[in-house]
């Protein structure tokens, strides 16, 4: 993969299991422009299907695409909006979100056309939002309800897929419409938990270089 991104001069963030030492995570693979692995995050928010192999991460996604700030978050991660407001209030300003929906048809179809909460939370944090799902039957029952998008900081959808078919989409973001206005707001008022969110934008920076280690 990294072959790729050099060849075609791109940024890839690919889904991919990675080990670290004998445990085995599900994560993200970041690699810039040249080829470089440059950052790797590992899912903390397991499914039970998840943990019969993998072992959760331990660190918030904090990283820099161009020199843009980013955090991710990974498939059924979304349940869990800590996971972004966190790394927002810690400068995050891009949000990436690969999935790979595994539901029974109905609970599928329920969140086709955008029912997903993603959306919601590009405006409740100001930030673009980047999400790349799997589509249509996956094997043994399980569908996936599509709908990748992309989603300016005010909650606007730029681009969306359909429910049936694999495809490629494209869109423009004014970055300077990524304020991550309201993260940054909450982090003083109200004042009485001022201190505690310090502390914890702290510790998310600082895991988020440790990584995976306790």
């Amino acid at each position: 993969m990294g072959a790729w991104a050099k060849q075609y001069r791109i940024n890839v963030l690919l889904g991919s299991p990675f080990f670290t030492g004998k445990s085995l995570f599900n994560g993200l693979v970041v690699f810039d422009r040249s080829g470089c692995e440059t950052y790797r995050y590992a899912k903390c928010q397991l499914t039970a299907a998840d943990r019969q192999w993998f072992a959760p991460g331990n660190a918030l996604a904090l990283f820099e695409i161009e020199g843009v700030p980013a955090t991710a978050i990974i498939c059924h991660e979304r349940r869990y909006p800590e996971l972004v407001r966190l790394p927002v209030m810690a400068g995050a300003r891009i949000i990436f979100h690969p999935n790979a929906g595994l539901d029974s048809l109905a609970v599928s179809r329920r969140k086709r056309g955008g029912k997903d909460g993603i959306v919601a939370r590009a405006f409740e944090n100001a930030v673009p939002y980047v999400f790349a799902n799997s589509v249509g039957p996956q094997g043994g029952g399980r569908w996936s309800a599509g709908d990748s998008k992309i989603v300016a900081a005010d909650g606007r959808i730029l681009r969306l897929a359909d429910n049936e078919n694999e495809a490629l989409i494209v869109a423009d973001l004014d970055l300077s419409e990524s304020t991550g206005k309201y993260a940054v707001e909450a982090l003083t008022s109200p004042r009485f938990p001022a201190d505690s969110w310090g502390k914890m934008v702290a510790l998310v920076r600082q895991q988020a270089r440790r990584g995976n280690r306790p």
